[in-house]
């Protein structure tokens, strides 16, 4: 695979917090049953999408050294948070709010 690293490691935090989002929707959408939560078709979708982040991670993680790489894909958080507000109307409180400014710092700190 040639996709640059920084691109390919944004793509993979991008797409973990879409699967995290679809999985949310998913499960609130079949709330009385599990089988009707796990083949949710938005659940499935967000199957797919960790598929698909699996293999981007595997691929991310020869050539980058493991520790930094989650380190930097902790940042899934802070996306999280904002898709969250997006799109399931979630409210963004001031503890979120510091958690994502620590949550930062600590990528910025372990990096440099």
């Amino acid at each position: 695979m040639m996709i640059p690293l920084i691109p390919l490691v944004l793509i993979i935090i991008i797409l973990t917090s879409v699967g995290q989002i679809f999985l949310k929707i998913g499960s609130d959408s079949g709330k009385n049953s599990v089988i009707k939560i796990l083949t949710h078709p938005v659940s499935l979708l967000g199957y797919l999408i960790f598929a698909i982040v699996a293999y981007l991670s595997v691929e991310a993680i020869r050539e980058i050294e493991l520790k930094v790489f989650f380190a930097v894909t902790s940042l899934t958080y802070v996306i999280v948070l904002f898709f969250s507000y997006m799109f399931l109307h979630e409210k963004i409180t001031k503890n979120k709010i510091v958690g994502v400014i620590i949550i930062t710092l600590g990528v910025i700190i372990f990096n440099f």
